[in-house]
């Protein structure tokens, strides 16, 4: 028995070795820097990990090859190990099937225990298993990047900024990381593995979110967080790390009057992630944070004065608390959940008009407190949509958000990409802004809502059509967008990160012309840009470009 025991353990050593060579000796960098990636491996079997990580023999199966049907063409380990069936057969009680990267075959190693710390050995995690009722240990998964300084044409690393990760279905954040003085995050992820000890879920999509003192939170006002999928990664000697083109965080410099503040921290009672959380003020925008996975929360930027805080999510409600600050920051707030909420309902119409068929929408509640007027942004509550996250938009007519707490809230229709906007005209019913105190004086926790116009946007070209597009410099920048119907003119409006217009312009229109185009300008910048467009007639405006489209940078942020 004992013999066998320690067959199974040096089996097992290996079975880590395969997985990720040698582990990361003292001192290495906490970040991938090599361009050798992971990109749906399960079906590439030409791709060969990096040679400082694993030995050259060591490569990904291809299950659209003859190369794993035949066992008696692979090579076995000379120990006394025990093969497996790649659906999971084959295994004791206490182990579970996963391939062997050096072998090219599934083989049997001792499963783990999550509930057991340290059951896995240092530097790896125990892990789901797609398929599987028992979890194996596996090197971690990473996000890493930098957070740096937009406003700085050099673009130095940010020193104290707070990073966390989102799940865009979930809404679950995990656990947070400072940034030291070279502005490197590096945050492990909990994620269900497949048999060949990738992530399972390729859908799913993660956002992430940053703070630090005297800058403006990501995502901003303006700037969204773009999903990030998990299909492509760097193998490192202690894991896989997420490659995408939108890991590094560029934060913008607050204005000078609103720089030198302090820090309220504090927590849910509920141990809640993903809760937006608000030290209010008396002039919009007021500073706020999401909850991390423990519900607690870190709010920059605030300046001296009283300042009510509170916590709103969707079904969920929290008592406030009023905190004063002087000259320090403010620890230990604590925002206790009612034990009987107190939640309502806010429904409505939508009048969907010049669009085209099966375009359909959604509806949004932002906090009143965070809300630009003018840029017409703010913070999106969590879970206050309909339809209900994440779910497509699917709005034409009738719409409910139900679970709603006491607060004040902006109501946004067609806010997000689906091709339609909200009418602009404001001579036209339906087409304000809805700003509403909840629970309502008059209507108390139920109301309904005035229709809301909605109409087809004016399609973008470049840049920013789907995602946060590079733009060399402000020479080589060019606004792009279709031709609408109908208009005499149009106005192109540039948004810094702030939410402020730094460049504006009108030109009449150019009949017969599919695309318009207009050059840009004004004086150089560099950093994170949106810009906007909007149809005019005899002076009114018709219709306008989406509200998270047309986002640039200018400056290499990688």
């Amino acid at each position: 028995m004992k013999k066998l025991i320690v067959v199974m353990f040096v089996f097992s050593v290996l079975l880590y070795a395969c997985d990720n060579g040698k582990k990361k000796a003292a001192g290495d960098s906490d970040s991938p820097d090599d361009d050798s990636s992971i990109s749906d491996t399960e079906n590439d079997a030409d791709t060969v990990l990096p040679d400082d990580t694993v030995e050259d023999a060591d490569r990904f199966p291809d299950e659209n090859t003859d190369e794993n049907e035949d066992a008696d063409e692979v090579e076995v380990p000379d120990i006394d190990a025990v093969a497996c069936s790649e659906t999971g057969e084959g295994c004791g009680d206490n182990e579970i099937c996963l391939f062997n990267y050096q072998y090219q075959q599934y083989f049997c190693e001792a499963s783990c225990d999550p509930a057991t710390e340290g059951t896995c050995g240092e530097g790896y995690v125990c892990e789901e298993v797609d398929g599987d009722t028992k979890y194996g240990c596996f090197l971690p998964v990473f996000f890493s990047g930098k957070v740096f300084d937009v406003g700085i044409e050099t673009m130095p690393p940010i020193e104290g900024a707070l990073v966390s990760v989102s799940s865009v279905m979930t809404g679950v954040s995990t656990g947070s990381f400072v940034t030291k003085a070279d502005g490197i995050y590096k945050i492990p992820l909990s994620v269900k593995r497949n048999r060949l000890r990738l992530p399972f879920d390729k859908e799913e999509a993660y956002t992430l979110k940053a703070a630090a003192k005297d800058y403006e939170p990501f995502p901003g006002s303006m700037r969204v967080a773009v999903p990030i999928s998990l299909d492509s990664f760097s193998f490192m000697t202690d894991g896989y790390y997420v490659k995408s083109g939108f890991l590094g965080i560029g934060l913008a410099p607050l204005p000078d009057e609103l720089k030198g503040g302090f820090t309220v921290s504090g927590k849910l009672s509920e141990k809640k992630n993903g809760v937006l959380v608000i030290a209010g003020c008396d002039t919009a925008p007021c500073p706020y944070a999401y909850t991390g996975n423990e519900g607690d929360f870190i709010i920059f930027n605030v300046l001296p004065g009283d300042h009510e805080v509170h916590a709103l999510t969707s079904d969920l409600s929290f008592d406030t608390e009023t905190v004063t600050v002087i000259d320090t920051d403010i620890t230990g707030v604590t925002l206790d959940l009612l034990e009987t909420p107190e939640l309502g309902t806010i429904s409505g119409t939508v009048n969907i008009v010049n669009a085209p068929g099966g375009l359909k929408t959604s509806v949004v509640l932002m906090a009143e407190e965070t809300f630009i007027p003018g840029f017409n942004k703010g913070a999106m509550v969590p879970g206050l949509r309909a339809p209900e996250p994440p779910s497509a938009p699917d709005i034409d007519n009738a719409y409910s958000i139900t679970g709603v707490p006491a607060g004040n809230y902006v109501v946004l229709a067609a806010f997000e990409n689906d091709f339609l906007v909200r009418d602009p005209d404001p001579n036209i019913a339906g087409t304000q802004i809805v700003h509403i105190q909840f629970p309502h004086p008059d209507d108390g926790w139920t109301v309904e809502l005035d229709n809301f116009k909605i109409t087809e946007a004016i399609e973008i070209v470049s840049p920013g059509f789907d995602t946060v597009e590079e733009v060399q410099s402000a020479d080589a920048l060019k606004f792009i967008w279709k031709n609408d119907s109908s208009e005499t003119h149009y106005k192109v409006e540039l948004f810094n990160s702030l939410g402020m217009v730094i460049w504006e312009k009108t030109i009449p229109t150019v009949e017969g012309s599919a695309d318009l185009e207009l050059d840009y300008d004004g004086d150089p910048i560099f950093g994170y840009f949106q810009w906007r467009v909007t149809s005019l007639k005899t002076g009114a405006p018709i219709s306008t470009s989406e509200d998270l489209r047309g986002m640039f940078h200018i400056g290499n942020y990688e």
